[in-house]
């Protein structure tokens, strides 16, 4: 933050958190359509697809066609240069026809679509690996939101505790180890409601870096 050793901090608690509603099937929608990792998927697929139409392509008739056009010409200045320049044109045209390669064509067909099998497998695996991330995050957040509920209200049910407590030690119905188990509990439960809190905060987060969504503001996370 750019403070120095010797600057006051004065921390509150927040009174009332966001409710916002985080649905499972939103945040893997905008995963699959923001993430790199979504875009990888279908590129890795393309690439195995690329590389068995290239092995299909390169085991019979092979032609290539090459074709050049340009202008030359020498000169002592560079205003002669573009004076009359010659005109240059190259067309050519090549086969490769193979006559024996002892099976080497086909194998590298069945070596690539055999690649591409195996790809199709991980990549399925990895998006299975990817939609459980987000729903375990998803699930994890939704807990996390009920039990800021639960530590509020601990923790004002133990504050109210310890203010009784406090008039009845100041009117001598109370001994001081009492007051000091009420002054602890009150202390825990204030702790326990700070420690829900960070780890709300956390596991929503969390959900934006994985679906690259602002779900307070409904909106994509852009820079």
């Amino acid at each position: 933050m750019g403070l120095e050793g010797d600057s006051q901090l004065a921390l509150t608690i927040p009174q009332a958190i966001s409710r916002m509603e985080v649905d499972a099937q939103t945040v893997l929608a905008e995963a699959f359509a923001n993430r790199s990792d979504a875009i990888a998927f279908v590129r890795r697929l393309a690439e195995a697809k690329r590389d068995v139409a290239k092995a299909k392509g390169q085991s019979g008739l092979i032609a290539t066609l090459t074709a050049n056009l340009g202008f030359s010409n020498s000169s002592r200045t560079i205003a002669g240069v573009y004076r009359s320049p010659q005109n240059q044109q190259l067309l050519q045209l090549q086969f490769a026809i193979p006559i024996l390669d002892w099976g080497r064509s086909k194998s590298r067909v069945k070596t690539a679509q055999a690649n591409e099998q195996f790809t199709e497998y991980a990549v399925e695996q990895d998006k299975q690996t990817f939609r459980q991330e987000i729903l375990t995050q998803v699930t994890l957040f939704n807990m996390l939101k009920e039990q800021i509920s639960l530590t509020a209200e601990a923790d004002s049910i133990a504050g109210e505790k310890y203010h009784i407590a406090r008039e009845r030690y100041m009117l001598g119905n109370l001994s001081i180890t009492d007051l000091s188990i009420a002054f602890q509990e009150n202390d825990q439960a204030k702790r326990d409601y700070v420690n829900a809190l960070r780890d709300f905060w956390g596991a929503y987060y969390q959900l934006r870096y994985l679906s690259l969504y602002d779900f307070e503001k409904k909106q994509k996370i852009t820079y």
